[in-house]
């Protein structure tokens, strides 16, 4: 069993028993670790990135986090650099 935690910006996976992995998220095989752990780590950007002022919006972490959570899927639509800070800035006005 693995526990998957975020710190930092980082994915930490840990191997262990269910009482070692007490108050972490947990998944049978290290390959479902990963996927959980990319998917705590969007969430986590994506709601760190929601929840800025309009000041904020214009800090390097910001435009970090943009990237993090709309750079990653060119598949789906292309990514403008600084067009989602533009859209939550004019959603805060």
């Amino acid at each position: 069993m693995y526990g998957v935690r975020i710190e930092q910006d980082r994915i930490i996976i840990i191997e262990g028993t269910k009482e070692d992995l007490a108050g972490m998220r947990t998944a049978p095989t290290r390959e479902q670790a990963e996927a959980l752990g990319k998917n705590l780590l969007y969430a986590a950007h994506r709601k760190e990135f929601l929840a800025m002022t309009k000041e904020e919006l214009d800090t390097p972490r910001a435009r970090f986090l943009e990237e993090q959570v709309w750079g990653r899927h060119p598949e789906y639509e292309e990514y403008v650099p600084g067009e989602m800070i533009a859209k939550r800035k004019a959603a805060l006005s």
